[in-house]
């Protein structure tokens, strides 16, 4: 009598176990984005999106000229950080994934990459590109990102 009854306590938790999985399992999601300067048209695709709203997740940042549509660069950030609105695909406006601004005071509009909360008391980090005035592609500089690093 108990081994039928162990068997359909397996049954249920093996069921229960893989109901778990399937739910667990995030579908891709891409982000149509727009810069400041309106310079770029940019498309952000996590392979697999993140389950919870303060995860990160590797995802593709493709900058696409905004007039001709040309693919400009291509970042592959393996810890993308985003916060969603609750129950939606839509970025939280306060938590930014992709920053832009000047950042080595250059006069070119750079871009940060939001990877985390590893700041000084578990503020925002980022991966920071560099724009060059001779270059259409951004160039990742780590002094600049380790500043925003604890």
């Amino acid at each position: 009598m108990v081994a039928p009854r162990l068997s359909a306590v397996s049954c249920l938790l093996a069921s229960l176990f893989t109901s778990v999985i399937t739910v667990a399992a995030a579908e891709p999601l891409t982000l149509h984005l727009a810069d400041p300067a309106q310079k770029y048209a940019i498309d952000v695709v996590y392979p697999q999106a993140p389950t919870q709203t303060f995860d990160d997740a590797p995802a593709t940042i493709t900058l696409r000229d905004k007039a001709s549509g040309a693919v400009l660069q291509r970042i592959e950030s393996a810890e993308a950080f985003a916060l969603f609105k609750p129950g939606s695909n839509e970025l939280a406006a306060d938590q930014n994934l992709l920053l832009f601004g000047d950042f080595n005071f250059d006069g070119e509009q750079d871009l940060a990459v939001r990877n985390g909360n590893d700041g000084g008391y578990a503020e925002r980090s980022y991966e920071i590109y560099l724009s060059d005035a001779e270059s259409p592609t951004l160039a990742p500089n780590k002094a600049v990102a380790e500043s925003t690093h604890a």
